[in-house]
């Protein structure tokens, strides 16, 4: 038997509201570094104790998807960009790794803290996006759409089994990596440093 370690990696918010360009990358790629010292470290303490620590075997590319680890494991909410997910704590801008390891584990569940509810209504990342790649309908599907960019190919970027709102992901690639786009997660409602009145309206609007 196995267990999934979900880990959150926090980022710079105020970095992440410059939207695209280099000090937007600086604050993505700092999640990289410290996750490579957390999973050594856990990975030694685990090994301590007698048990395995499956982590990255390279840089960014895990063994399972860590935000689908995120959700399931109650540490953040799904968003409507089906990229990232959205943390009650950190917000949008935060980075999810997994461990796996046969340490056995009091499973946690997932949450409701109202985020993927006020997403349904929000749309402020779908207007955000240079080129539309996130969805702006109502309600989340199971149907994965076809790309604008790419309409004849079938839809294979995204899993299927899930019910979100469903990213256009080759629209999204298409620009991530000539503008270093961001601009979604920066300017997320989420994306702030929470004062204690935060907390409460969340909760009222993302029930209400």
């Amino acid at each position: 038997p196995l267990w999934i370690v979900s880990v959150a990696v926090q980022m710079s918010k105020e970095m992440f509201r410059h939207g695209t360009g280099t000090i937007r990358i600086a604050a993505n790629t700092t999640r990289y570094r410290l996750w490579s010292i957390i999973q050594q470290c856990s990975q030694i303490f685990l090994y301590e104790l007698g048990y395995q620590g499956i982590g990255y075997p390279i840089f960014h590319h895990g063994v399972v998807p860590a935000a689908a680890d995120a959700i399931l494991t109650g540490m953040a909410e799904a968003g409507r960009n089906d990229n990232y997910c959205i943390s009650p704590e950190y917000g949008s801008v935060c980075g999810y790794y997994s461990l796996i390891t046969d340490l056995p584990l009091a499973p946690t569940p997932p949450i409701d803290s109202g985020i993927f509810n006020f997403c349904h209504t929000c749309r402020k990342c779908a207007e955000t996006c240079p080129i539309e790649a996130i969805s702006f309908e109502s309600e989340p599907s199971w149907d994965i759409p076809n790309s604008k960019i790419v309409p004849e190919q079938t839809p294979i970027w995204s899993a299927l089994g899930k019910k979100v709102f469903h990213t256009d992901a080759p629209a999204c690639m298409s620009i991530w990596y000539s503008l270093s786009c961001a601009r979604c997660m920066g300017n997320c409602v989420f994306n702030t440093n929470p004062a204690a009145v935060h907390n409460i309206i969340k909760g009222i609007i993302g029930n209400t």
